[in-house]
């Protein structure tokens, strides 16, 4: 039997890389660069190679019905809770109302944001952030990704304490951040992974930064959704050459996990 941690045309070769499109194991002498992962020759003669893909065509929207509904849900709760007094009062997470067992209120709040400045970082980084992922693992995986790293960022915030009242996106958003470090860290042994490590490394340390300048920022949510993304990415990887389905059953088998932990707890 062949070993499948070699890759498929040297087999001589350990390798832990995959190509993102047949998820076939690669060495990296057989690794293409590919906007989300790295494709093996196969699939980048088939792409083409000259293709050219410039930065503005990989944060466009097209192909990313899923962000683009995110946004505009975003967008549409900031402007409704700004004219419709009393209207994000049952969708805020508070500690009593999760405590109550209103645990919807973990995924609403993520559709609040305190201001313009804050709709408008967390817009920005979900137009920027949501596309690649969304078009590298379907519009299913990518919305149970999303909407489970909001639940874990809503999870920690309520375990860890420190806030009576949170909103905005941001545990969600930082789902994307570790699937990126998990990505990133899958592929280390490529010039795409090192670039995605360090990139998203020094955002993290921003971040990390950012709560110590501005105490009203929740490290505990950024924190959560964080390590959401990274569970559910790392789950992913594990699956080798599954398809949406499994992706999304293991997403959603992490938001059970979540949600038991905080009625148990």
């Amino acid at each position: 039997m062949v070993d499948t941690t070699v890759c498929y045309r040297h087999s001589q070769r350990p390798t832990r890389l995959r190509c993102s499109e047949c998820e076939r194991y690669i060495c990296a002498e057989c690794s293409y660069d590919a906007p989300v992962g790295q494709r093996c020759p196969e699939c980048h003669r088939q792409v083409g190679t000259t293709e050219v893909r410039r930065m503005r065509d990989l944060s466009a929207l097209s192909g990313a019905s899923v962000t683009r509904a995110l946004l505009l849900l975003i967008v549409a709760g900031y402007v409704a809770q700004s004219v419709i007094p009393g209207l994000a009062s049952p969708m805020i997470q508070t500690v009593d109302a999760i405590d109550d067992g209103q645990l919807w209120r973990l995924v609403t709040t993520a559709f609040l944001h305190g201001g313009l400045f804050h709709i408008a970082l967390n817009g920005y980084a979900l137009y920027i952030l949501g596309p690649p992922i969304e078009r590298g693992v379907g519009a299913a995986a990518f919305a149970a990704l999303w909407v489970v790293s909001a639940i874990g960022g809503g999870v920690a915030v309520h375990t860890i304490g420190g806030y009576t009242a949170v909103v905005g996106a941001s545990g969600a958003l930082f789902g994307l951040f570790g699937y990126f470090l998990v990505l990133g860290w899958q592929q280390r042994s490529t010039r795409a992974g090192r670039g995605l490590l360090r990139q998203f490394g020094y955002l993290l340390l921003i971040n990390a930064a950012a709560p110590l300048l501005f105490p009203i920022i929740s490290w505990q949510g950024h924190l959560g959704g964080l390590l959401t993304g990274m569970a559910i990415t790392a789950l992913w990887a594990r699956f080798g050459r599954a398809g949406s389905r499994p992706k999304v059953a293991a997403a959603l088998l992490v938001g059970v996990l979540l949600i038991g932990a905080i009625v148990l707890i």
